[in-house]
């Protein structure tokens, strides 16, 4: 990409918020497709790393229904501030499989209250348990939520890139 294309990309608020729709996109169709298409049981961890991804989709698609730059500008600062904490949401998870951190409450097994065997077998096959320190998938040897950071960074990078190209061209 010669630097005028890259200059006009990243100085457009609409075409940044189509980017920001995109990356956003992407991993929640593919989390989602591990989930109900191949069966993949996400951990509460998981789940938390999908959050800054809708919050950018959701900024994205409210800046390119409301024409004032403002509230463009807005959206893309959100999208961005919510993609940094999921990068630190994300390297918590890592810190969990890792064993550098401990097993947070809410990536414990619940507690099972059953008064008979049924009753039990009824409860372990209605929760799936998925521990938030193994990781249930891995791509020639590295689990998916270090792709995760890499992604978070990137998705992060279109908000930096605009604002860099915006303090460039001395805009306000």
């Amino acid at each position: 990409m010669t630097k005028n294309r890259f200059e006009a990309l990243f100085t457009d608020q609409s075409k940044v918020l189509r980017l920001i729709l995109i990356v956003s996109a992407i991993p929640l169709c593919i989390a989602y497709i591990l989930e109900f298409g191949f069966g993949k049981i996400p951990c509460a961890m998981c789940v938390y790393e999908r959050y800054p991804y809708f919050i950018g989709l959701f900024a994205a698609i409210l800046g390119l229904t409301v024409p004032a730059p403002k509230i463009k500008e807005f959206c893309i600062i959100t999208a961005s501030f919510f993609f940094l904490v999921g990068i630190f949401v994300t390297l918590y998870h890592i810190g969990i499989e890792e064993k550098i951190f401990a097993l947070p409450e809410l990536c414990k097994a619940p507690k099972l209250s059953a008064h008979s065997l049924e009753d039990m077998e009824s409860l372990i096959a209605s929760r799936p348990i998925v521990r938030c320190d193994i990781a249930s998938m891995k791509i020639n040897g590295i689990s998916l939520t270090v792709f995760n950071v890499f992604y978070g960074i990137l998705a992060l990078d279109i908000g930096l890139l605009y604002f860099i190209q915006k303090k460039k061209n001395g805009s306000r």
